[in-house]
């Protein structure tokens, strides 16, 4: 499944202001001000996309949640914590999130960087969107 496609501007001071008025917190990625939606397509409620993880609690992050034409929000959620049958990932989004896990969720940008990755080889980075690439 691929990712939603809905899209927000998340101002800085948004982010500035969760790091100065919560628990600490490691950012997810470089600071992007236009989030992108992490859940699986057509889905149903608010969009999501996680900006960091809590340094003091492994069991939430910080997501930015907004809906359609609506003004984007931060709160802490517990992550889903779902594992794979058969494997041994875990899902990386919110508890009661809609639809698919994230491992179910295929981006297809990061999906051609390894291909690109498998008949390449060296060049890449370490890591792509998270992923280790041996590189």
């Amino acid at each position: 499944m691929r990712p939603c496609t809905a899209v927000v501007l998340a101002p800085l001071a948004l982010w500035e202001f969760a790091r100065l008025d919560g628990p600490p917190v490691t950012v997810v990625g470089p600071w992007e001000p236009w989030q992108r939606c992490r859940i699986a397509l057509w889905h149903r409620g608010d969009h999501a996309s996680r900006f960091g993880d809590r340094d003091d609690d492994p069991d939430h992050a910080l997501w930015l949640l907004w809906s359609t034409g609506g003004s984007p929000r931060i709160g802490w959620q517990r992550f889903c914590g779902q594992f794979t049958p058969g494997r041994d990932d875990v899902c990386t989004f919110f508890s009661g999130h809609p639809r698919e896990h994230s491992w179910d969720v295929v981006d297809p940008a990061v999906e051609r960087l390894w291909r690109q990755y498998k008949v390449n080889g060296a060049g890449f980075p370490k890591t792509v969107r998270g992923r280790e690439t041996g590189g």
